[in-house]
Order: structure tokens, then C-alpha cells, then sequence
């Protein structure tokens, strides 16, 4: 999935420039030569889990609705975590593990 916000962001980025403060007479050129092709989208990790049948994306909110005692008890212990979040594969693993172990 592309994250179109950050995706919208470097293309302004590239596009401005800001703050020019070299003297009275300053000369911008920019010459585009990639192609489109060349460009490079930033990705977004989307995770999903197939819980008694349904497939749920990952996130607290979803997952809380769908999880029993113990296995909402380690996902609150996963998110205690300062580095976990729902995008990284490591922690999606460890997360499936969890809920597979406790179900």
C-alpha cells in the first residue's frame, strides 16, 4: 500500500525552495530527468490477522474487539513496548505468535 500523504510530501518538498536569502540576484534552475518509472513510492506496511475466520487488520481498536483475556493481555504487554508498532514485521510475528499460544 502507498503512503500518499508521505508521497505528496517529497513531491513538494522537491518541488520548493524556500528561505533564499544569497544576495539580490539568485538563478534556479532544476532540470527533471527521471522518468516516471525511476520514481520511488514509500510503502506502507499493512499487517492483517485471520481471527475464527475473518481476516482483521492490525490494529488495537480491531483486534481488542476480537481477542480473549489472555491474548488481550499480551497484546497490551506488546505495546508496552517503546518500539512496537503495528507496521513492523518483528513485532507482527511476535504478535501472531502470542495469539496463536493463548487461543
Amino acid at each position: 500500500m502507498i503512503d500518499v500523504e508521505a508521497y505528496r510530501g517529497n513531491i513538494q518538498n522537491q518541488q520548493k525552495v524556500d528561505n533564499l536569502e544569497i544576495g539580490s540576484f539568485v538563478n534556479v534552475n532544476t532540470v527533471d530527468l527521471s522518468s516516471d518509472d525511476d520514481r520511488l513510492y514509500p510503502l506502507m506496511y499493512v499487517y492483517f490477522f485471520q481471527i475464527k475466520g475473518k481476516f482483521l487488520k492490525a490494529h488495537e481498536r480491531i483486534l481488542y474487539r476480537h481477542l480473549n483475556a489472555k491474548q488481550k493481555r499480551m497484546l497490551q504487554i506488546l505495546m508496552e513496548d517503546p518500539d512496537f508498532s503495528f507496521s513492523k514485521l518483528y513485532y507482527m510475528r511476535k504478535l501472531l505468535y502470542e495469539i496463536s499460544l493463548h487461543s
